[in-house]
Order: structure tokens, then sequence, then C-alpha cells
């Protein structure tokens, strides 16, 4: 990872061990940088100290990241990975903390609710984009189809 001055000098250089990188965000109080690569690894890197450390090991690859107005979430395009003491959950952007134990994610080819696998997608139903609100995820898919799907409470 390179990094730049705003007024566009070269600044420092990261060595990252990750493979090609997709995505990268910048923390509101300039001392974190969450990366996404190519193999699915996301990291959460220390500007200070230069270390890193691993967030997630996903199946598919994380293409949009943000951090949260609070700084305690990092928001991507297939749920939110909660930076708290305890670990990383993966977290719906649309709801609140103590609603996160039921949290829809979709990897390559699984629904999960919170860490528990739901329901297996086969090829077909790989998805590309992902839009969730409560127990309710749409699935957007290569073909063009969008499938929406309700999880029912006893399932999760």
């Amino acid at each position: 990872m390179r990094l730049w001055t705003v007024s566009g000098k070269e600044c420092e250089i990261i060595q990252t061990g990750q493979s090609s990188i997709q995505s990268a965000v910048l923390s509101l109080n300039n001392h974190f940088i969450v990366s996404g690569s190519t193999d699915g690894s996301v990291r959460l890197w220390d500007l200070e100290t230069k270390g890193a450390q691993e967030l997630a090991k996903l199946d598919v690859q994380v293409r949009d990241l943000s951090f949260s107005s609070c700084g305690l979430y990092i928001e991507t395009d297939r749920g939110v990975l909660d930076l708290g003491a305890s670990g990383f959950r993966l977290i719906p952007s649309s709801l609140s903390e103590s609603d996160s134990t039921n949290a829809l994610f979709v990897t390559q080819d699984w629904l999960l609710s919170g860490s528990t696998n739901v329901l297996w997608l086969p090829e077909e139903y790989y998805s590309t984009c992902i839009a969730t609100s409560g127990s309710h995820i749409a699935i957007g898919h290569s073909s063009g189809a969008v499938s929406f799907i309700a999880v029912d409470s006893f399932l999760v």
C-alpha cells in the first residue's frame, strides 16, 4: 500500500503481504487503514506500528469499505464488521447493536445468520450485490435476477 499526502507526495509504503488489494479506507482519526484484498481477507492496519490484524477471511471479495461514523464498525458491500474488543462480528448495517445476534451476511455460497450457515447458494445464485433489512435480504445475481429472502426467526 502506498500512502500519499494531500499535495500528492508519496510519504510511505506499507508491505501488506496480501494478494491484490481491492479496496482500502482510512479511519476518521487517521490512525488506521482497513484493506480488502482479492483473496477475501480484510485487515486492519495500525499506521503507527505498521502492524495488521486480520478481521475476516471470507470466500468472497469485499469491494466497498468504509468506517461507520462511530468508528467501531467497517461497513462493506457484504455486511458490517464489528471492531469491538470481543473480535469482529458480521452485522447488517440496518440493525442496531442489540439486534446483531441474528445478522444476515452473504458469502459466495452461503447466507449466514450471525456466524451460522442458514442457506446454501448454488453457483447460479452466487451474489453480485446484496441489501439487508432486518430479517429480509435481496441478492442480486450476475444473470440480472434478484432473489428476495425472508429468514424466519426459528431458523436463526
